[in-house]
């Protein structure tokens, strides 16, 4: 019998675990396969690990439970799961309960037939209109300049074959996306379209700033913000003299041509311009140089506090 490992990456989910445990093993338990659900606590404050603790206990031989010591990331807690996970194919889904995990039968079947990656892609959200939007606008321009076969709607729920998650597993990057990671790697791929729920339980961890940075690559850490906020500075210093300039030139033409010193005016649009677009140049590259030291640095991706597998034991 074939083993599946499904991944679900937790934080502050306390609400929908039980019913999420539920449906994926009623899922597993239709099917010819055995299976483990490999749930990672991603620092969560709320009760999500005492919840699992129980589940766990009432299914030791299903359920395996990574706690990390604090928040690393909803990526972090998705490679550690990878890492962890035994299965001969394995899969990841959030445990909000939008993605449904009926679709996973399906998934099975294709990857059954020798299809290497299985990705559930998005045809409609139901997350409001203003994260809908960012959400296509980032899709969009992925599939444009980074990766032409990217899934239109995005997908945070897929499967892969133990020989992707093995190659996948050697990368142990801290940053960026791990569906262009392994979509990268060049095995078969299928995609799946659905459409995801409107959230039921709990409240979604991503704030609107939070989506930008996540578009940008990923989630960075505090000391990262520095650089973040000079770009910033140069996009406002130079957006600003663009808007002089405009504001000079209609009150020239329209009203009084002594509205503006003659050769100030130039000067001070020009520094201003030019000021902006160094910084955010300085801004960008400052950025590829925190992510080149982010990945040398000797410091952990994650740390794990502990593993609970009766399977191990």
């Amino acid at each position: 019998m074939k083993l599946i490992s499904l991944v679900i990456p937790v934080y502050q989910n306390e609400s929908s675990l039980i019913q999420t445990a539920q449906q994926a093993s009623e899922v597993f338990n239709q099917s010819k396969y055995d299976y483990q659900l490999v749930f990672v606590n991603d620092g969560s404050t709320d009760k999500s690990l005492q919840v699992l603790r129980a589940l766990q206990e009432n299914d030791p031989e299903h359920i395996v439970i990574i706690n990390f010591t604090k928040n690393f990331g909803q990526r972090m807690a998705i490679s550690a799961g990878l890492e962890y996970a035994k299965g001969d194919a394995v899969a990841v889904i959030s445990a909000d309960l939008q993605d449904p995990l009926e679709l996973l039968s399906e998934m099975l079947k294709i990857w059954e037939s020798g299809t290497k990656i299985v990705m559930a892609t998005r045809q409609e959200r139901q997350d409001g209109f203003i994260s809908d939007l960012l959400s296509n606008v980032f899709h969009t321009f992925i599939r444009k300049y980074l990766l032409s076969d990217y899934p239109k709607g995005g997908s945070d729920y897929w499967l892969l074959d133990r020989v992707v998650l093995d190659e996948y597993n050697q990368i142990k990057l801290k940053n960026g996306s791990c569906q262009i990671s392994f979509l990268r790697l060049g095995y078969s791929c299928k995609m799946i379209e659905y459409i995801r729920k409107e959230r039921v339980h709990g409240k979604s961890q991503y704030s609107f700033w939070k989506r930008v940075y996540n578009a940008y690559g990923s989630i960075l850490p505090n000391s990262y913000m520095p650089i973040r906020l000079i770009t910033g500075m140069g996009l406002f210093a130079s957006i600003s003299g663009f808007m002089y300039a405009f504001y000079v030139l209609i009150s020239r033409i329209l009203y009084s041509p002594e509205v503006a010193v003659e050769g100030w005016t130039t000067i001070v649009i020009l520094i201003s311009i030019f000021s902006g677009l160094i910084l955010m140049s300085l801004g960008v590259i400052g950025e590829y140089i925190w992510r080149i030291y982010d990945e040398i640095k000797t410091t952990p991706r994650y740390v794990v506090d502990i593993v609970i597998d009766e399977r191990e034991r």
